[in-house]
């Protein structure tokens, strides 16, 4: 009886190389693989779409056509450094490094006992999301990709004589490695969550010939966000009446990575509950946006 399937036969964790530019969507050759995250969770998703084509006299479709195909996939992840992350967060004309540049990558599993390759080509970072929050020690990271493809796991190694990623050993980051108070919106603020999202509206290019897309540089930048902090004075939501704008700081890891929005302002008050039953202090729950943001 064959061995079942299941998460914990990942033989190699994600990994990922810069494509050669005027080679979008290949793999390189003999590449030498990056270890990706800690990878909690993966969840790729493929559709080939489907038009019926109808002709007179006829009650059925005729037949069903496929049209363009769309590859995208879903990690959740926990950062131990900020090499990946910064694909989807930096701005364009970073170079190697950034988003400028289209990735490759790639995984194994066991699928009944052999080991299967699977790679994701022409891939870029269309949204990620960075949480904080002492509930859970890791800090997450959440990121939606964009695939040109992603291909039927086969037992041909994709690496060739290249090498594999050797798994990061060190812990991922955690809410307190940034140190006392490591967010600053003007002064430090007593911060219990922050959530941090970019959006990239990626150049979606399809060409007669080819049922699959290139995803291009973005067009566009989107900075939203939110954070929950105790109630202890009326500086923030005078500054939010004022629409006060000023860098948002949030050191990730002290002396290693600061993720920095420029020009951020509290768009809005979400919540402050007051509860004469509640068992801790007040808290209140802003939303944010930025003009820029990078990460070091």
């Amino acid at each position: 009886m064959s061995t079942p399937t299941h998460a914990s036969l990942v033989v190699n964790n994600l990994e990922y190389v810069e494509e050669t530019d005027g080679a979008y969507g290949v793999m390189p050759t003999n590449p030498t693989m990056l270890f990706l995250a800690q990878t909690a969770k993966w969840s790729p998703s493929m559709d080939v779409g489907a038009d019926e084509f109808r002709r007179l006299g006829s009650e059925d479709v005729f037949k069903i056509l496929q049209k363009k195909q769309l590859f995208k996939s879903s990690l959740e992840f926990a950062i131990a450094n900020s090499m990946f992350i910064k694909y989807g967060i930096n701005a364009i004309g970073g170079g190697a490094g950034s988003i400028d540049k289209s990735l490759s990558l790639g995984m194994s599993v066991k699928l009944a006992g052999t080991t299967n390759y699977i790679t994701l080509l022409g891939t870029r970072i269309s949204s990620i999301k960075l949480s904080g929050n002492p509930d859970k020690a890791a800090l997450s990271v959440t990121a939606e990709l964009q695939h040109s493809s992603i291909t039927t796991p086969t037992t041909g190694d994709y690496k060739g004589t290249g090498a594999h990623a050797s798994a990061d050993t060190n812990p991922p980051w955690t809410y307190y490695d940034g140190g006392v108070n490591p967010i600053t919106w003007g002064s430090a603020l007593p911060v219990e969550d922050i959530n941090v999202t970019i959006e990239r509206t990626l150049s979606q290019k399809w060409v007669m010939g080819s049922q699959t897309a290139k995803y291009q540089l973005p067009v566009k930048r989107g900075i939203k966000g939110d954070l929950t902090q105790e109630w202890l004075s009326t500086t923030q939501e005078a500054a939010l009446k004022l629409n006060t704008r000023q860098n948002l700081t949030w050191v990730l890891k002290t002396g290693v990575s600061t993720l920095t929005i420029t020009n951020a302002s509290l768009t809005a008050l979400t919540d402050r509950t007051i509860d004469a039953d509640a068992d801790e202090t007040i808290v209140e729950k802003y939303t944010i946006d930025g003009e820029a943001i990078a990460v070091t």
